[in-house]
């Protein structure tokens, strides 16, 4: 099977197109970061947040909202 590179990475925010707050924020960077994975990150200025914001990539996204645990099953991202 051909590993597929992952070029598509966004924000939780851009993925679900509302906030996620802090709480379910640092339970996504948790899970990502127990696989040994490292997040990509950008800085945003809005109304209402300015700083960093975390990216991921779509298809880690996918997987973490849909309630599955099956993540080792798509590694390598």
């Amino acid at each position: 099977m051909e590993t597929k590179k992952i070029t598509d990475w966004v924000t939780a925010f851009e993925f679900l197109r509302e906030p996620i707050g802090k709480e379910e924020g640092a339970k996504l960077y948790a899970k990502f970061t127990s696989l040994g994975l490292t997040p990509k990150s950008k800085e945003i200025s809005n109304k209402k947040y300015t700083g960093k914001v975390n990216m991921y990539p779509r298809l880690f996204l996918e997987i973490y909202f849909d309630g599955r645990n099956n993540y080792e099953d798509y590694l390598p991202f």
